[in-house]
């Protein structure tokens, strides 16, 4: 998922002073600076930068050396606000060299050099402006944000405070305050001083959009579209805002207006990698698959060096049953970024599917390695080892997970299975409950294994009609047979499901199952169980023709 995109003010200014002075002449200068402040004040800095170059060539030494550094710090201001930012650095560092004390232009300059990350630079002009004038706010607040920037939160408060203490109602130096708390994780003091900045300023997007993005981490994402919402009623071209509102969206799954949202991002700014990485998402988890893969390359297009891209083309792939390329997106994010415990976890599964349990075994332990808390992990390492029959270290492994992540489904039901490949049935009647009561709200495990989920609870069924006995093996194979002879393949599929749980190897009963999901039109299903098939017969004739089916239902 992706991450929220949050904003600071660093507070530039331009000076907007209009001399007292008179001409009793034309004087070309200050027609031309008072036509820069006037382009100024309209924001149309291509025209300011226009006439302050003209005022800057007819400044006469007569004049007051304060008018002609104001014309660079403008002209700087100007260039700056149209991103042409080493042209500011060059007007700001002339309008110094004229007047040293000149604290606005040491401020503009200091948040240029915050921008190129040349921090110590910024640090000077900034502490510099400071100490010319102890009282001047906007240094302390833009201090701050430079501490922020490092990652030092509590020197970052400190300032903000201190310029909270010279104007409490500063609004900016609340709304970057609420961001070095959210960074700190402290999300109800980042709230807190988000609803004051509202307060000073009600009609300052950029607030409504940092509240939100704190909503959303506290969970609460219906008011967090509620303020990105108003931040783009305020600010209509606000991208940030329709990108957060989107991932909101996507958390609660409402995929429609998720991918409406990143839509009219991309329709603002066309060049940012993350707005088509979760769009792609959005596709993704719809089950669009090619449009979802189209999205991934464009970013990875934008953005080469994007392992979350590459990522998510892997579970794309494994979502087609395409294993082998799937494998070979994980190995680029993976190379990209080395310690992301996520990657070598769906790397393993792929590798899982494909039956090279071993490797997978590998990418788990690294996985586990890199977060020792990661309860998926630990399941899919229980997985593995399931396949290469290992069952008292699978039932370690699936407790583990379960104990890491209760309300997951996956582990429950693993040892479900677990328990029926050892007749277990006082093991079978524990975890038979808990996997079926955490699978009504295991929404991931409900997508990802409906199918298993709808024989667990035929299964219980079953069980209870045999007086909470176990149902033969035998009567299950029976009428999973009678069924799938019938044509009935919803049903047959149900019971081949139950039938792989007592023996997960039956190369005939596996074979059938992948038959009925490829005649129920379930092709995902269909092509894992004839991978699964060919992972398991010695039959190299068998191989062969599944190989050759399998080839057809990828590549139609």
């Amino acid at each position: 998922m992706g991450k929220n995109k949050i904003y600071f003010f660093t507070a530039l200014f331009a000076f907007f002073l209009f001399s007292t002075f008179k001409c009793l002449f034309s004087c070309q200068f200050f027609d031309y600076y008072y036509k820069g402040l006037d382009a100024l004040e309209r924001k149309d800095y291509e025209k300011a930068i226009h006439y302050y170059s003209y005022a800057i060539d007819a400044w006469e030494d007569s004049y007051e050396l304060e008018y002609l550094a104001i014309s660079y710090n403008n002209r700087g201001f100007a260039y700056e606000n149209i991103g042409d930012r080493e042209q500011a650095k060059l007007d700001y560092a002339k309008a110094i060299e004229i007047k040293p004390d000149m604290i606005i232009t040491l401020n503009n300059r200091g948040a240029i050099f915050d921008k190129v990350r040349r921090i110590e630079d910024a640090w000077e002009d900034y502490t510099e402006a400071i100490k010319i004038n102890p009282r001047y706010i906007t240094a302390y607040n833009n201090l701050g944000v430079l501490y922020e920037h490092k990652g030092e939160y509590d020197k970052a408060i400190y300032n903000y405070n201190q310029a909270l203490k010279l104007d409490p109602d500063y609004y900016a130096s609340y709304n970057n305050r609420g961001l070095a708390y959210f960074n700190k994780g402290n999300y109800e003091k980042a709230l807190s001083d988000y609803e004051k900045a509202i307060e000073l300023n009600p009609e300052d997007s950029i607030a409504y959009n940092n509240r939100g993005v704190v909503n959303y981490y506290l969970g609460d994402f219906k008011s967090a579209i509620s303020n990105y919402d108003k931040a783009i009623e305020l600010n209509p071209e606000d991208a940030i805002a329709y990108y957060n509102r989107g991932l909101a969206y996507l958390k609660i799954r409402d995929y429609k207006n998720a991918i409406n949202s990143f839509n009219l991002a991309i329709k603002i700014n066309a060049i940012d990698p993350d707005f088509y990485n979760e769009r792609g998402i959005c596709y993704y988890k719809s089950g669009k698959f090619k449009p979802a893969l189209q999205d991934f390359d464009f970013a990875s297009s934008l953005n080469p060096e994007h392992a979350d891209v590459f990522n998510n083309k892997g579970l794309v792939y494994f979502r087609m049953g395409k294993y082998e390329t799937a494998i070979k997106n994980y190995d680029k994010a993976i190379n990209l970024n080395p310690y992301n415990a996520n990657f070598y976890n769906n790397r393993a599964i792929s590798l899982i599917n494909n039956g090279e349990y071993d490797e997978a075994i590998e990418d788990l332990d690294e996985a586990i390695w890199l977060d020792s808390k990661f309860a998926d992990a630990y399941y899919n390492r229980g997985l593995a080892f399931y396949y290469k029959d290992n069952y008292p270290r699978t039932v370690n492994e699936f407790k583990k997970a379960l104990n890491l992540n209760p309300e997951s489904a996956f582990p429950a039901c693993g040892l479900l299975k677990i328990s029926l490949k050892m007749r277990n049935f006082e093991a079978v009647d524990k975890y038979i409950i808990k996997c079926i009561n955490k699978a009504e709200t295991d929404i991931d495990y409900r997508t990802l294994k409906n199918n298993e989920f709808t024989a667990v609870k035929k299964l219980r069924e079953l069980i209870r009609k045999e007086g909470n006995k176990l149902p033969y093996y035998e009567d299950i194979d029976e009428k999973a047979w009678h069924y799938y002879n019938n044509g009935d393949y919803e049903q047959s599929a149900i019971y081949y499901e139950i039938t792989l749980m007592y023996i997960p190897k039956n190369e005939e009963n596996v074979f059938r199952l992948a038959r009925c999901y490829e005649n129920l039109r379930d092709l995902e299903s269909a092509i894992f169980y004839y991978k699964y098939f060919l992972n398991i017969t010695v039959s190299k004739e068998k191989q062969n023709k599944v190989l050759r089916h399998v080839e057809k239902l990828l590549n139609p």
